[in-house]
């Protein structure tokens, strides 16, 4: 069986990651909070965000650009909908 160049990018980029980073992005993945991750991995809400941070940085720039685009505009609409206390955070 022969892996795609895309898979091998992939797993390439998952493998720069550290491994809290990686238990970090498996908890997000089952659609753990960010208070609930570090409840379960004893750390701080603050180290979570942290890690969620590295690993977005260490991906977006090999995201196709509209996908690029979509995240930067949801981030957009997430801090204008906090600003407004439209959206309660995770605390």
């Amino acid at each position: 069986m022969q892996i795609s160049r895309g898979t091998q990018k992939q797993k390439s980029k998952l493998s720069e990651l550290t491994a809290r980073e990686r238990e970090i992005l498996h908890q997000v993945s089952q659609g753990l909070t960010n208070n609930q991750i570090a409840d379960k991995l004893n750390i701080c809400r603050s180290t979570v965000m942290t890690h969620i941070t590295n690993i977005y940085e260490k991906f977006i720039p090999y995201l196709p650009i509209d996908t690029q685009h979509s995240v930067m505009r949801l981030n957009c609409a997430l801090i204008y909908l906090k600003e407004k206390g439209l959206l309660k955070e995770d605390r």
